[in-house]
């Protein structure tokens, strides 16, 4: 069995206080202003503060872990003290894996099949595992692999290819 995690950079609490002041100088600022619509300025204000939240939360407080027990690759978001599964694969039924500057989409895949589970929002450091489920369709899944997490893949999947002789990954 082998462990890592995404983790954040524990800057949490200031970034949290940080939002919450910024929010009341905002708020207190136009409502000392005269200015008309300023129900309708707060809204657009409070929408953009609403996708900060967001963005904050998915890159700073959640962390994620790999786990890569026997064949099986298995995603989990760690939420407070508990591990929440998100997706497991099996080993023999991942097609490619590569970093997401060389990947190239040879049919493509819905929408509704693709997995998240990053941090970052650029693609440095991100790759791309194209899977199978049972019933045929493929899947993709963006994630932060370590060199180390990715050679111990690709030899868990070398003696899977040579254990059952199929050309795959």
């Amino acid at each position: 069995m082998y462990k890592e995690t995404v983790g954040s950079n524990k800057k949490t609490l200031f970034f949290i206080i940080a939002v919450i002041v910024l929010t009341m100088i905002i708020f207190g600022t136009i409502d000392s202003l005269s200015i008309h619509y300023r129900a309708f300025l707060q809204l657009g204000i409070l929408a953009v503060l609403s996708i900060m939240v967001y963005t904050f939360i998915r890159l700073y407080i959640t962390d994620y872990t790999y786990l890569l027990i026997d064949d099986e690759l298995i995603f989990n978001k760690k939420a407070s003290q508990a591990d929440l599964p998100l997706l497991t694969i099996k080993l023999e039924r991942v097609v490619n894996i590569a970093p997401v500057e060389n990947y190239m989409e040879v049919e493509p895949i819905p929408h509704n099949h693709v997995y998240h589970i990053k941090k970052k929002l650029g693609k440095n450091g991100v790759y791309v595992c194209v899977f199978t489920k049972q019933n045929g369709e493929r899947y993709k899944v963006f994630f932060e692999p370590t060199d180390k997490l990715l050679s111990m893949i690709a030899k868990r999947c070398e003696s899977l290819r040579t254990q059952k002789g199929t050309e795959r990954f």
